[in-house]
C-alpha cells in the first residue's frame, strides 16, 4: 500500500514511521534493481502544492543520507567468525582466538567497523532520483 492511501489523510495523516515502512517494504526490490544497474526513481502525486513540498523534503533527505555499501559475503564471513572469537576470548579470559585479526583490540575494532557499516547501509534508502508533482483535481479517496 502506497503511503496515504485510502486514508484521505495525505502527508499530515501519515507518519515518519508509515512512510519508513513504505521504504522497508520496496527495500529489497529496490536493491536488486540498483545491483542490476536499474536507477530507482520514487515519483510522487499529491493534491496540493504544500504536500508536494513536504514530500520533495522527505526524498530529498533520502537521497542525501548517509549510506554505505552492504557488506559482501566475504565481510559477512568475517563479521560472524571475529565476532565468535571475541565471544570465546572474553568467555575464556584468553585472547588468544582472536590472534588471526591481530589480536584482541584490533578483532574488537573490525566487528565494530564491520558492524556499524552494515547498520548503515541497512538504513538508508536506495534510490537514486525521485520527483514530486501535484494534481489539484484529485479525488479524495474514500
Amino acid at each position: 500500500m502506497a503511503p496515504g492511501r485510502g486514508s484521505g489523510r495525505g502527508w499530515r495523516g501519515q507518519t515518519a514511521s508509515e512512510l519508513r515502512r513504505w521504504a522497508d517494504e520496496h527495500r529489497a526490490l529496490w536493491t536488486h534493481l540498483r545491483h542490476t544497474g536499474v536507477t530507482v526513481h520514487v515519483a510522487v502525486i499529491t493534491r496540493t502544492v504544500a504536500a508536494q513540498n513536504r514530500y520533495s523534503r522527505l526524498f530529498a533527505t533520502w537521497l542525501n543520507a548517509p549510506s554505505a555499501q552492504p557488506l559482501t559475503p566475504e565481510e559477512r564471513e568475517a563479521l560472524a567468525a571475529a565476532d565468535a572469537a571475541l565471544d570465546v576470548a572474553l568467555a575464556d579470559g584468553d585472547p588468544a582466538p582472536c590472534a588471526p585479526w591481530g589480536g584482541f583490540n584490533a578483532c574488537r575494532r573490525l566487528v565494530i567497523d564491520l558492524r556499524k557499516r552494515a547498520e548503515r547501509a541497512a538504513g538508508g534508502v536506495p534510490i537514486d532520483s525521485y520527483s514530486t508533482d501535484h494534481a489539484p483535481g484529485l479525488s479524495r479517496q474514500s
